[in-house]
């Protein structure tokens, strides 16, 4: 994508293309666009432009143009991950997105503190955004727009290879998913028990137990699945970092 269209052009599609030439060439292991995009670059010198990652797509700017042009395109073509501004349900996806090199916007809505907990910044744009079922977090990429934190994670999955290649594997995620969200929101219940003290020292005698089968099924592998890494990863990550934190 140019900004703005110009007679150079045509050069610079040309050169563009020879470039993905060479990145399939080299770099034959890479799959998605966004992997892609990314190698073009290191691959593509043309002096009177810049080229920009942007998510699966490289924008090409005149070094004409202001910086502030461009950083106003760039955001406008961008991702947008909306959530409160805490790990919660969002943090797993901006992992993800992280991890993948998109270049998104990590928007964060203010999470008041007790008793009032207030949501005014979110409440204003709840309704205004096109959602279908408006919530946090949500992911909105030109016409996608979805809710439901593991509708989004598997979505993006999918789209970065991160998913399941075959039956087998999507069972065994589909598995490992629910067990790795059971240990994240098992600390989340017995932090917000009433009877926090005794909540928590039942939790922590039961760790042992909750821990033992992770631990059979991560010997000798690198991720959950073995050596290929995978969107259940990163909630394992999360659950596991939660309960190493409090």
């Amino acid at each position: 994508q140019f900004v703005p269209r110009s007679e150079h052009v045509l050069h610079v599609l040309l050169v563009l293309a020879s470039g993905l030439r060479v990145v399939r060439r080299v770099h034959g292991h890479y799959q998605t666009p966004g992997e892609v995009a990314s190698l073009l670059l290191q691959h593509v010198q043309l002096p009177h432009f810049r080229l920009i990652p942007c998510g699966e797509v490289v924008l090409v700017v005149s070094r004409e143009l202001p910086e502030e042009t461009e950083r106003i395109t760039v955001a406008e073509m961008a991702p947008v991950l909306g959530y409160w501004d805490l790990r919660g349900l969002g943090q797993a996806i901006r992992n993800l997105l992280v991890y993948k090199g998109v270049q998104f916007e990590d928007k964060r809505y203010p999470f008041g503190s007790a008793p009032d907990f207030d949501r005014e910044n979110w409440l204003k744009e709840k309704f205004t955004l096109g959602l279908r079922f408006p919530n946090l977090p949500y992911y909105i990429d030109d016409d996608v727009k979805m809710t439901q934190s593991m509708a989004i994670m598997r979505y993006l999955a999918r789209k970065h290879d991160l998913a399941a290649r075959d039956e087998a594997e999507m069972r065994e995620l589909d598995m490992l998913e629910q067990q790795a969200r059971d240990l994240a929101w098992g600390l989340v219940m017995a932090v917000h028990s009433p009877n926090y003290t005794e909540s928590r020292r039942k939790y922590e005698e039961n760790m042992e137990n909750v821990l033992r089968p992770w631990d059979e099924l991560l010997q000798g592998k690198l991720w959950v699945l073995g050596d290929r890494l995978t969107y259940v990863d990163f909630l394992l990550y999360e659950a596991l970092d939660w309960n190493y934190e409090l």
